[in-house]
Parts: structure tokens; sequence; C-alpha cells
């Protein structure tokens, strides 16, 4: 069956936002991150993430202006068949997009996981979707991405 794992809200203060979640739903905080393009508080009920961001600048968003919206961003959904569900989506109209798409190998058959993605585990497919580098997503992370000589 489906189910909803994530959601993304951009708000206006982060730390407002997540006190209140945390306050009035028990919500507990899961991570944070604050990166050059956006920050993010990530809680969680103990089943659903809900990632609070707060975008500037115009990269990694997808917004015209994001000072001036506030709302859901994207949301995530799991499923038990994926290739089941894009022909789903398809049938009815939508457009079917996955991040890190599984590949065929020797005409193996591909199958969706069956578990909840992990905290940060699809944070460098989505950052590299947005058009940054390898050094600029090393560097969000603390990392320096060795380059060869040219």
């Amino acid at each position: 069956m489906p189910r909803l794992r994530h959601i993304a809200l951009v708000v206006k203060d982060l730390e407002k936002a997540a006190h209140f979640y945390q306050g009035v739903f028990g919500f507990t905080r899961a991570g944070q991150e604050t990166l050059e393009f956006a920050s993010a508080v990530y809680l969680t009920d103990g089943t659903i993430n809900l990632a609070l961001l707060k975008y500037r600048g115009s990269r990694g968003h997808g917004l015209e202006d994001p000072t001036k919206f506030v709302g859901i961003h994207h949301f995530g959904i799991q499923v038990e068949d994926m290739q089941e569900a894009q022909k789903k989506i398809e049938d009815a109209g939508g457009t079917f997009k996955v991040l890190n798409l599984p590949f065929r190998m020797s005409g193996a058959k591909v199958s969706a996981a069956r578990r909840m993605s992990t905290l940060g585990e699809h944070t460098r497919a989505y950052l590299k979707e947005t058009g940054l580098s390898e050094d600029e997503i090393a560097a969000f992370a603390g990392k320096v991405q060795a380059t060869a000589p040219a």
C-alpha cells in the first residue's frame, strides 16, 4: 500500500515553525543543515519526515521568488512497485519523477525498496538535480572534493 513518507514545507522562520510542530504535535527534531542556498530543519513523528525549508538566492528550489512563497514545496510517497505506480500516475494524466531511478542490468527485474528513506539519503541526488556541481555539494557537506588537475 502506498504511504506518504516525506513532506517539505517552505517557511519564513525555521525555528519558529520547528517549535510550533514540536510543541503542538510532539514531533522530534531529527536534524538540521545550513547550505549556501537554503537552511533546513528536519522533524519526524516517527513515521513521516517533515522538512522545514528556508531558501535564499536563486538556486535549488524552482520558485520564482522564494522569499514570497510559504507552503508545500514537495512530498514523497513510498510505493511497493515503482513501475506499477508510474503506469497508474501516467494513465491518470500525471508526471512520474523519481530521483536516482534504478537502472536495469542484463534484464534484471527492478523494484522499489521496501523501506523508508533515511534522513539525508537522497540529499546529494536532489542537489545534483538542481544543477549544483560536485564541488558545491561537497562544500555543503563540509568535505573537500578532489579534482584532477587540468
